[in-house]
């Protein structure tokens, strides 16, 4: 699977993305960063930091039916499916996929917000990596506000909640394989969701920063409560092996 790709849709039937615009605004909000290899044309390619990307505006809708189901499933932007279904265009934007993945998702990020800042047509934003749609405003937080801290765990991470049957907390993450980590998931959390959904993150942010969580590795241990990490499949249909965290 290909890593690194974003979408930004646009309201304007032909979006105009200036290259030279979009520079000004990855300097004016980062400064030190590198850029090179500015190579106008149909397709815009510039260097970012060391790694290489395309930007390319197409001046057509994505699929209603592609992305349908991504909007229905946005915890965190209700209105997404209201305010993307009209979109008349979007814009792609390509990293290189040899580059390192914690790299290449910061430059891709600071990519997306410059692309934002420079196309005032713009609705949202697609992250391929987590399958997920984010609003112009939140995107532009996380990224100026939290990734100079750290990783912004819910712009490259989507968080799929809900209750279980048991009526506990569940749910399970998208995009940790795109850092080559296992996604998180849990059945039968004994904790509210906004819990678990602290939970998740920060765990994510572990596995991004510093690898991975060993089999049956103790996460937390408190008032005589465990909380593991096993490693096994999927209990909701992802393909890979996952971290399934079990509550004892």
């Amino acid at each position: 699977m290909s890593h690194g790709l974003a979408i930004v849709f646009c309201d304007d039937a032909n979006p105009v993305v200036e290259l030279d615009a979009v520079v000004a605004a990855i300097r004016q909000r980062w400064p030190n960063a590198a850029l090179s290899d500015l190579e106008p044309g149909e397709a815009l390619g510039l260097s970012l930091d060391a790694v290489p990307f395309v930007l390319g505006a197409i001046p057509a809708p994505v699929p209603w039916g592609d992305l349908k189901e991504v909007c229905v499933e946005s915890m965190f932007w209700p209105e997404a499916e209201e305010t993307l279904r009209g979109h008349k265009s979007h814009v792609l934007i390509t990293a290189a996929d040899d580059a390192a993945p914690l790299p290449r998702s910061e430059t891709l990020t600071k990519l997306v917000t410059a692309t934002l800042d420079a196309v005032p047509q713009a609705t949202g934003v697609y992250w391929s990596d987590a399958e997920m749609v984010i609003a112009p405003r939140v995107f532009r937080d996380f990224a100026v506000q939290v990734m100079p801290d750290g990783p912004p765990i819910l712009l490259w991470i989507k968080m799929c909640l809900g209750r279980s049957p048991e009526g506990g907390s569940a749910g399970y993450t998208q995009g940790l394989a795109a850092f080559g980590q296992r996604e998180l998931e849990t059945l039968n959390a004994d904790e509210e969701a906004e819990v678990l959904l602290e939970r998740f993150c920060m765990i994510s942010e572990h596995l991004i920063n510093d690898g991975e969580i060993a089999d049956g590795e103790i996460v937390e241990s408190r008032d005589g409560r465990e909380i593991r990490a096993i490693h096994g499949q999927s209990s909701y249909g992802q393909q890979a092996p996952v971290i399934r965290l079990e509550y004892r």
